[in-house]
């Protein structure tokens, strides 16, 4: 049974084809080459559509003035107090790992989780993937694994900043790790003069251990820590110092920028805002745009976007429908995608992906065979939008999409007798061919502010404006300056 919300109409594609709440929570992406209309058509509809109803959201931001766009949005629809800013000169932020370590419900704090949250994030870009032999990356989660768990017994806040600091002054030799439990002071001596220091006692790993083993009295948690103490003391201190030093490189590459201002203070420190605040109906900007703050920024935003989704995946229907936006979206696009788009419509949470081609998310998604986990992904985002495109790829992916139908075809000719004659042959041809997505109107004052664009669903006949088209396809137009519907009372 649909629950009566999700057939609450968000917006009028024509004037017989609403659509829904439904159909947004079943995922969205808009395609469109520069200068299409896809961010201020479209795009602007939809969102203005989530704001008038009241729906809280999760905006990412790869542009200079996306967030100010925002906030303007927000003010027309009476939603100016909504709004929260996580950008470097305001003051909220999120302590990620310290978030989801206390986090209510039995898998929070499960070490393994946080492991994979992290590896998420980082393999989530197009410039630093997995490492070519998985052997780095199934090590790098080994040494983190037991950073994390040594971190989370030793401290009562759990912080990125805490874990590599466990990392990096974890043992480099066995005579480094013997010091730790040497009872005999002419050894100790001994090992002491080998490495040139008192690994043991002044390491903040080893300080960091011995906090562990003093507080942890659960018998579980007990044998975790026991497991950490073998990791750092036999099997990682045994390590060739070269094969020591690439595990380590290998993660500080990914993880180095979280550590310096200003993101080590937006998610090492303290929390003020977190995915639940936008199942209470409040819109986060994430204003660390692509554009200003590169690698880093993008990484940061996929970070919190992974910890958003898998809140909304747990909070079942409690408060209101969410979404998730990025314009630009091949910047942020990751694997795990897949996986929250399967569940979106039972969370009520609406996902809206903004981007020039197809090109783009093949390109952004680091995985072994990225054209069929962009398929995927594509496939589980069902209203498609395509605005005015240059790109034959994804011309020819929309032909595609909309299918071939059986049309007659005639042609004319001469017999051998110099006789003319006419056949007329039935043939399977494109319901929509390639060509007719490169010449949409693009809006601006030429068009007067409208913006064409073909749109498909899965399993959805659309009507059009006469009414009764019953076709597969929909050329819907959107205009740049339709005002703010009128907002609903939440």
């Amino acid at each position: 049974m649909v629950s009566p919300e999700l057939t609450t109409p968000l917006l009028s594609l024509s004037k017989n084809d609403p659509w829904t709440l439904a159909d947004a929570c079943e995922g969205t992406i808009i395609f469109g080459g520069n200068g299409s209309g896809k961010t201020s058509g479209s795009g602007r509809s939809l969102a203005q559509s989530f704001l008038a109803n009241g729906y809280g959201g999760l905006i990412l931001t790869a542009k200079i003035d996306e967030a100010e766009n925002w906030r303007s949005y927000a003010q027309r629809a009476g939603r100016a107090a909504d709004v929260i800013l996580v950008e470097p000169a305001g003051r909220h932020r999120l302590n990620f790992l310290d978030y989801e370590a206390r986090r209510p419900g039995d898998g929070s704090g499960l070490t393994y989780e946080l492991v994979r949250l992290l590896q998420t994030a980082m393999n989530g870009g197009r410039d630093r993937g997995q490492s070519a032999d998985p052997y780095w990356d199934e090590a790098g989660a080994e040494l983190l694994t037991n950073a994390i768990d040594v971190a989370q017994m030793a401290d009562d806040r759990l912080s990125l900043s805490g874990v590599v600091d466990i990392m990096r002054s974890a043992p480099l030799s066995v005579a480094d790790a013997a010091t730790m439990s040497c009872s005999d002071p002419a050894r100790l001596q001994e090992l002491i003069k080998e490495t040139g220091r008192n690994w043991g006692a002044d390491s903040t790993c080893a300080r960091a251990m011995r906090r562990a083993e003093s507080r942890t009295t659960d018998p579980e948690r007990v044998a975790d820590l026991r497991e950490c103490f073998s990791y750092f003391l036999t099997q990682f201190a045994a390590l060739a110092p070269q094969t020591r030093g690439s595990v380590l490189a290998c993660l500080m590459a990914r993880l180095t920028g979280l550590l310096r201002s200003p993101f080590r203070g937006l998610f090492g420190t303290t929390t003020t805002v977190t995915p639940e605040d936008s199942f209470a109906g409040k819109l986060i900007v994430l204003n660390l745009p692509v554009k200003e703050y590169g690698e880093v920024g993008r990484f940061a935003q996929v970070l919190f976007k992974t910890v958003w989704q898998r809140a909304v995946e747990r909070r079942g229907t409690a408060g209101v429908p969410v979404f998730l936006w990025a314009d630009e979206a091949q910047y942020f696009v990751t694997e795990y995608d897949m996986m929250f788009q399967q569940t979106a419509r039972s969370s009520r949470a609406a996902t809206v992906y903004l981007t020039q081609s197809i090109v783009n998310f093949r390109a952004a998604l680091d995985a072994a065979d990225s054209q069929a986990v962009s398929e995927s992904l594509l496939g589980n985002l069902q209203t498609k939008i395509f605005h005015a495109n240059a790109c034959p790829e994804t011309n020819e992916y929309a032909e595609r999409l909309f299918g071939e139908e059986l049309k007659y075809t005639t042609a004319a000719g001469v017999d051998s007798d110099r006789r003319a004659n006419l056949t007329m042959t039935q043939t399977y041809l494109p319901i929509l061919p390639a060509i007719k997505f490169t010449t949409l109107r693009k809006g601006g004052f030429v068009n007067g502010k409208q913006v064409d664009g073909y749109v498909f669903q899965a399993g959805k006949v659309w009507n059009g404006d006469a009414g009764g088209g019953k076709a597969n396809w929909l050329k819907a137009t959107f205009h740049q300056d339709a005002p703010m519907p009128v907002p609903r009372q939440r």
